[in-house]
């Protein structure tokens, strides 16, 4: 996960000038990257209410904090709405500079920015597990609509150590454990610009505190947060009154946002290692009862939301959003657009999620969605969401005429649509036409499976897309009065294409469907036909020439 950008919620100009009576109110919405809040009992948390952050913001250059700050250490707390509450106001400084901002948790003055001292108390949890968030590309305040939300996304400044005990057979039963400990450095500095965390000072002996569960095989485990350091080598356990000391031959390496997991067999004299690993601050695989390990399921495109995902930094856009469209960014809150053009600057990996209430919209044919020119993005989601926002999962009719024709014509933005959901099987006249249109990045589509069709419903839905080589199978049976007109014209690198339909008698069904198609591909062009006894024609309104006919049955 990345920071959110500033989004620009503005009419067709695109000037970052704060108008006459604009807001210039700072909100802030936070994560916990991949990784989690540390519990010491190895259950995974986010942030929760009452929780703590500070915010520092400032002008001028990323590779140093101002001396005068824009906002100097503002706490927020986290309600019991998941809304992050300022103790005071935090504007923008102004509408056209960068803003640069550091974030952390809990709630922190800052003495240095690049060598704030710390010293562990490895007993408290809550206190101790720092967390640090900074966005060094710059965000601006982009809209006139109230608030102006900062996405922060903070990582794990210390390590944390698990040790897991098992005993040997001199021992009659799993003995009383009074204390493990690690000898290292407890105090640290550290630099929010880079997120570097130094230990320094002399070592002392570091407490971990014991775990209610521990993983088979194990008697005892014990975990604690450590400073990130390479030079640790002993590990003391204490069992009725007598120091059991392991020293590794070669250092533990304790590394940020890191669980480093030490496996130790104790003997009545002596220890000895069992075995090491390192693993994300994160939850692992999922086993079954029967030690079989599970893969993660595929992702549940249909019930997500329609989802426009940046795969590089830049600038996506919404025009004419009808009344009624909502949008989230990240997971976040849903806000109302407006029924002008919405700018979004954007972060890789920033996601934007598209809502409609059902009511008042009736249809999408002058939406449009696009972005600024090198900005690539991807599409994925349950289009449905745009029609129905609780209910989308399970709608399978369309009944609004044009429907979401020209969604995304001429946007140059959008590479991927192969996971973008379009569950109607009975479809509206018109309901797809020029949704890709002149989409000349795209090179994946999504599936279409819709069997009941409708007049032009497919109209020139992926006219011009020169990028795309593979059409997606087309498995109505009965065509309808220009259902695939104009549908794959002017794709020149096409080279695929399955249409199942048994009857394709209909009026200008596949009218200049594949003019052009393949133009550009040297190789086999493939069509595959129903069977043999569908008389298609010859030429850009049937099967073009130079392809090769194949029959499913």
């Amino acid at each position: 996960m990345v920071a959110v950008a500033g989004l620009v919620l503005a009419g067709c100009s695109k000037e970052s000038v704060m108008p006459q009576g604009g807001s210039l109110d700072m909100t802030v919405t936070a994560s916990v990257g991949e990784m989690t809040k540390v519990a010491y009992d190895g259950l995974k948390t986010t942030f929760t209410k009452d929780d703590l952050l500070s915010v520092y913001a400032w002008i001028g250059s990323n590779t140093e904090v101002a001396e005068q700050l824009v906002v100097n250490g503002v706490v927020n707390k986290l309600d019991e709405k998941g809304k992050w509450v300022p103790a005071s106001q935090m504007l923008w400084k102004n509408a056209h500079d960068a803003h640069y901002f550091i974030g952390i948790s809990p709630a922190h003055e800052v003495v240095s920015f690049t060598a704030d001292p710390f010293v562990l108390n490895p007993a408290e949890y809550k206190t101790n597990d720092l967390l640090i968030a900074n966005d060094l590309k710059g965000q601006k305040v982009t809209t006139d609509l109230a608030p102006n939300p900062v996405s922060l996304t903070f990582t794990h400044a210390l390590a944390k150590l698990n040790v897991h005990l098992k005993f040997r057979s001199q021992w009659e039963s799993t003995p009383v454990v009074t204390s493990v400990a690690t000898t290292a450095m407890d105090c640290y500095k550290v630099n929010y610009l880079t997120k570097e965390v130094t230990a320094y000072g002399d070592a002392a002996q570091v407490a971990l505190q014991p775990l209610a569960t521990t993983p088979e095989t194990y008697a005892l485990s014990y975990s604690g947060l450590q400073v990130p350091q390479t030079g640790v080598t002993v590990i003391t356990i204490k069992i009725d009154g007598k120091d059991f000391v392991y020293t590794a031959a070669e250092p533990i390496v304790l590394e940020s946002g890191k669980i480093t997991n030490i496996g130790l067999i104790v003997g009545r004299e002596e220890l000895f290692l069992d075995k090491t690993s390192v693993e994300d601050w994160a939850e692992g695989e999922t086993y079954k009862e029967d030690g079989e390990a599970m893969e993660d399921d595929a992702p549940d495109y249909v019930s997500m939301p329609l989802t426009i995902e940046a795969l590089t930094d830049g600038e996506i856009s919404v025009s004419n959003a009808p009344s009624g469209m909502q949008f989230s960014i990240n997971g976040g809150e849903k806000a109302s657009l407006p029924n002008t053009t919405v700018y979004f600057y954007v972060h890789t990996g920033d996601k934007f999620s598209f809502y409609g209430d059902g009511t008042s919209i009736a249809s999408y044919n002058d939406t449009r969605f696009n972005g600024s020119e090198g900005t690539k993005v991807k599409v994925y989601g349950n289009i449905m969401s745009l029609v129905d926002e609780e209910n989308f999962a399970t709608a399978t009719v369309l009944t609004k005429a044009n429907a979401f024709s020209q969604l995304f014509v001429d946007n140059n933005t959008l590479v991927d649509a192969g996971n973008l959901i379009l569950p109607a099987t009975t479809l509206s006249a018109d309901c797809y036409a020029n949704m890709f249109g002149t989409c000349e990045n795209l090179t994946t589509a999504p599936a279409l499976p819709a069997t009941e069709l409708a007049m032009e419903c497919y109209f020139g839905m992926f006219q011009s897309c020169t990028s795309l080589a593979e059409a997606p199978v087309l498995p109505a049976a009965v065509l309808v009065d220009g259902c695939y007109s104009y549908m794959f014209y002017g794709c020149s690198k096409l080279a695929s294409v399955t249409c199942l339909a048994t009857d394709i008698s209909a009026q200008l069904c596949t009218s200049s469907w594949l003019l052009s198609a393949g133009s550009d591909v040297e190789g086999d062009k493939i069509f595959t036909a129903a069977n043999a006894s569908v008389n298609w024609s010859e030429g850009s309104s049937g099967i073009p020439e130079g392809w090769t006919r194949k029959n499913a049955q």
